[in-house]
């Protein structure tokens, strides 16, 4: 089964219950996407920083921009852990216990793909601002381009949808009142205006 294949639109044929014993560990296709995907952008930061120049503006961009993309991986730690502490599961073969719609995913229904999304585009950015100061790597720039744009595609056209009929499909109604408050990827609904 390739990647995508994982991400149908229904929920899968080996989702399992949440069981009070030792659930089996398998790694989701989106932590496979995210590690590919990250992988891709250390090869290209590998090719970048062979010719690096010694500049404090080169030092200074990569340095904020590490900082934000270590960021990420952090705050996809800790809302991982927010969601696992109130009975969600961001793994599509398990069947999460509730609905989480507090803390990050108050304003976000996919907090963690947020900032995969700002942490691919801070991969981008740093590597595209290392390239002001050195010879032009038109793979390099390509790459770094197609990165996040991959990982939103493939996030919006097939991650997320399969992720939602199979939340809509254990929550019902209280789902489609979370998904008409809270944005895909960032922001609340705004309420009607009152005339």
């Amino acid at each position: 089964m390739n990647l995508l294949e994982r991400f149908d639109d229904e929920v899968p044929g080996d989702v399992v219950a949440l069981a009070p014993e030792k659930r089996a560990f398998r790694f989701a296709g989106t932590f496979i996407l995210d590690f590919g995907l990250t992988a891709i952008c250390c090869l290209a930061a590998l090719e970048v920083f062979a010719e690096i120049p010694e500049s404090i503006a080169a030092f200074a961009g990569v340095l904020f921009f590490g900082h934000v993309i270590v960021g990420c991986y952090v705050g996809k730690v800790l809302v991982i852990n927010y969601l696992d502490n109130r009975g969600g599961d961001a793994r599509t073969y398990v069947l999460s216990s509730s609905l989480v719609d507090s803390g990050p995913y108050a304003w976000s229904r996919n907090p963690t793909y947020l900032l995969a999304f700002v942490q691919f585009l801070s991969w981008a950015a740093m590597l595209l601002w290392v390239q002001a100061f050195e010879p032009f790597h038109g793979l390099v720039v390509a790459t770094m381009l197609a990165v996040p744009a991959a990982f939103y595609f493939v996030n919006e056209r097939k991650i997320m949808p399969s992720e939602e009929a199979t939340l809509r499909k254990l929550h019902g109604a209280a789902f489609d009142a979370y998904a008409a408050r809270v944005s895909r990827w960032l922001g609340r609904a705004r309420a009607p205006l009152q005339g």
